[in-house]
């Protein structure tokens, strides 16, 4: 399954726009300035989601459900919901592909779909670890983390 999200970037040329400041815009903005910009935001993103792991993840975009009695008996742990059982699915986040247009972050988890979207075929639900709510949009959280890392790779490049 696809989440395609869309960032609004509100960028800001510190000191204004002068003219010694043209050239570094011109470059900021060409295919190879907004691809970097795209990276950042891709290593913001896996950055946000890695947060939402563990007993007190962070910045999960709902609440999770808690572990049923039965498969906290099978793994014998009674506590909340962690997504670290074997951290295969924490170390399978990366960049697909940043290009000038966008960026594809992934996980390549074989099971991170159903617990993103939630399997109720399996009696799995929804444990979401990307910053994406329910109707499919970024959280207020991930909107100003996401332009931040994309100011400061803009700014990097207007040194």
């Amino acid at each position: 399954m696809n989440n395609r999200v869309r960032l609004d970037l509100n960028l800001k040329v510190r000191g204004g726009l002068t003219s010694a400041n043209v050239h570094k815009l011109a470059r900021a903005l060409s295919d190879a300035g907004r691809r970097q910009i795209n990276q950042a935001i891709g290593s913001e993103l896996i950055a946000l989601a890695e947060e939402t792991f563990g007993i007190d993840g962070q910045n999960r975009p709902e609440p999770w459900h808690s572990l049923s009695p039965k498969y906290q008996k099978a793994i014998g742990y009674y506590g909340p919901p962690t997504l670290v059982l074997t951290r295969s699915m924490f170390e399978s986040f990366g960049i697909h592909m940043a290009t000038s247009y966008g960026v594809t972050v992934m996980n390549s988890s074989d099971y991170a779909e159903e617990h993103q979207h939630g399997a109720p075929t399996r009696n799995l639900p929804r444990r979401g670890f990307f910053p994406i709510t329910l109707g499919g949009q970024l959280t207020d959280h991930a909107k100003t983390e996401l332009n931040r890392a994309a100011q400061e790779a803009f700014d990097k490049m207007m040194i």
